[in-house]
C-alpha cells in the first residue's frame, strides 16, 4: 500500500516531514521496493526490512547505511537509511541470504532529517505489542514499526501517531507509524493491541535533523485548583525545568473578575480584568528557583493556574484574544524567526464545558474542573503564524492570547 503527503511550504517548519512511501513483497528473498513518490535531493529514504526467518542481508542498494536491527531463529528485521542524491534509481533491491525467504522491503521518505537519533528493537509474543521507550535528546519524529510473519486484525493503533504503511498479506504483515516527538527524556512505549496473540518485532526509532537551528521544545508543565474562598493558586515548578528555560502561565477565576499579582520575576503579559479573568506570563527560569510559584487573584473565588515549561526558546511575542463564547479564535500571531513555536493559552469561568484544540495544535494540558485552563501549540516559521482556535466552549466567556517563543 502506497501513503503519499502533499507537502506544506518548507519555511513552516523544518522538522522531519513524511512524504510517501512505497512496499514490495517477495517470496525468493529478494524484494525490489519502488522509490516513494516525490522523493527529491537531500530527502532520507528509511528501509525496514522483514524476513519471515532468521535470515540476514547479503546486498543492500548503494548508499544505504545499516543502523540496527533484530534477528531471531524465526524472524528478522533490519533498519537501513540514506540521503537520496541527484539522481536516484528508481527501484531498490534487497537480498536476503535465504533465497526461499518471504521477504519484505517498506520505504518511507522524510523531508529535513538527517539522521537516525536513537532506536529500540523488542520481539514479544502477545496481543499487546509495545515498541520499546527511547530517550531522544532533541525534537524529532518517532517511527514505530511492526512486524509479524501472518495476517492479524489491529485492534487499536498506538495513541497519538499517524499510520504510514500497512501491509497485511497473506505472509508477512508490516504496518508502520510516526508522530512528532518534542519532549526529551523517556518517550514511553508506542503500543499496538493485536486481535490475537502473536510473534512480533518491534522497533521505535526517532529521525532528526543536525543541519537546522534547533526548534523549541516542550520539557513539561504543571497545574493548580483552589477552591472558593482560598486567596491563591500554588502551582508547582515544571518537572524538569532548568535555568535558561522559558515558563509560560496562565490562570483564571470562575465567576468573578478580577486582577491577578504574579510571583517574583514573572512578567505580565495578560491581565484581563474582566470575565472570565484571564492573566498570562512568563519567566526565564534561573539558577534557583523555587518548588512552587504562587499566583494571585485580588477577588478570589474558584481558581485555576497552569505552567508550561520549554527548552531552548527566547521570549518574542505576544497577541491577547477579546472575550469569546462557543469557539474560542486566538487569531494569528507574528514570528520573528523560523524554527519558532507558537503557545496557545486560555482560560474560561466555567467547569461545564471542556477545551478541545483544533487540528495543527498539540495540546499540552486541558483542566475539567472550575475556571478551566487549556494550553496547545505548533510549529512556526518566521512571519504570521495562521489562525488558531479551540471549540467547545458551550456559551461560556473564555479569553486568552497567543506567546511565540523563539530559538534561544
Amino acid at each position: 500500500m502506497l501513503f503519499n503527503k502533499t507537502v506544506r511550504s518548507s519555511n513552516t517548519s523544518t522538522i522531519p516531514e513524511f512524504i510517501a512511501s512505497s512496499y514490495n513483497y517477495s517470496t525468493n528473498g529478494t524484494p525490489v521496493a519502488s522509490k516513494p513518490a516525490g522523493t527529491a535531493e537531500g530527502d532520507m529514504i528509511i528501509a525496514y526490512v522483514f524476513a519471515a526467518s532468521g535470515a540476514y542481508f547479503t546486498s543492500i542498494p548503494s548508499g544505504f547505511i545499516h543502523c540496527g536491527g533484530y534477528i531471531d531463529n524465526s524472524q528478522s528485521s533490519q533498519i537501513f537509511y540514506k540521503i537520496a542524491g541527484a539522481s536516484e534509481p528508481s527501484t531498490y533491491t534487497f537480498a536476503s541470504s535465504n533465497t526461499g525467504d518471504r521477504v519484505s522491503a517498506s520505504l518511507l521518505t522524510y523531508r529535513n532529517a538527517t539522521k537516525i537519533n536513537a532506536s529500540s528493537n523488542s520481539f514479544v509474543t502477545s496481543t499487546t505489542i509495545p515498541a520499546s521507550s527511547i530517550s531522544p535528546d532533541r525534537t524529532g519524529v518517532l517511527i514505530a514499526a511492526y512486524s509479524m510473519d501472518s495476517p492479524q486484525t489491529i485492534d487499536t493503533p498506538p495513541s497519538g501517531m499517524t499510520e504510514r504503511e500497512n501491509n497485511n498479506n497473506s505472509q508477512n504483515f508490516v504496518v508502520i507509524y510516526d508522530e512528532i516527538n518534542r519532549g526529551i527524556g523517556s518517550t514511553g512505549n508506542r503500543d499496538l493491541v493485536l486481535a490475537g496473540s502473536t510473534n512480533v518485532i518491534a522497533t521505535l526509532i526517532q529521525i532528526v535533523n543536525d543541519n537546522r537551528t534547533n526548534e523549541p521544545y516542550l520539557v513539561a508543565s504543571a497545574s493548580a485548583y483552589q477552591s472558593n474562598g482560598d486567596t491563591n493558586a500554588e502551582v508547582a515548578k515544571p518537572t524538569g525545568t532548568t535555568e535558561g528555560d522559558i515558563m509560560i502561565a496562565v490562570m483564571a477565576v470562575n465567576d468573578n473578575v478580577t486582577t491577578w499579582t504574579q510571583p517574583s520575576g514573572w512578567t505580565e503579559l495578560l491581565d484581563q480584568n474582566s470575565s472570565p479573568s484571564v492573566a498570562i506570563s512568563y519567566k526565564v527560569a534561573g539558577a534557583s528557583e523555587p518548588a512552587t510559584y504562587i499566583f494571585t487573584p485580588a477577588a478570589p473565588k474558584d481558581v485555576r493556574a497552569a505552567i508550561v515549561t520549554f527548552r531552548g526558546a527566547s521570549y518574542d511575542s505576544f497577541t491577547a484574544t477579546t472575550t469569546q463564547t462557543d469557539f474560542m479564535e486566538m487569531g494569528s500571531a507574528t514570528s520573528s524567526a523560523s524554527n519558532s513555536v507558537a503557545v496557545v493559552l486560555s482560560g474560561q469561568d466555567s467547569s461545564t464545558i471542556a477545551f478541545s484544540a483544533a487540528t495543527g495544535l498539540t495540546e499540552i494540558l486541558s483542566t475539567t474542573s472550575s475556571a478551566t485552563v487549556m494550553v496547545a501549540y505548533k510549529s512556526t516559521g518566521s512571519g504570521d503564524t495562521g489562525w488558531m482556535y479551540f471549540g467547545d466552549l458551550g456559551n461560556i466567556d473564555a479569553a486568552g492570547g497567543v506567546v511565540v517563543i523563539k530559538p534561544a
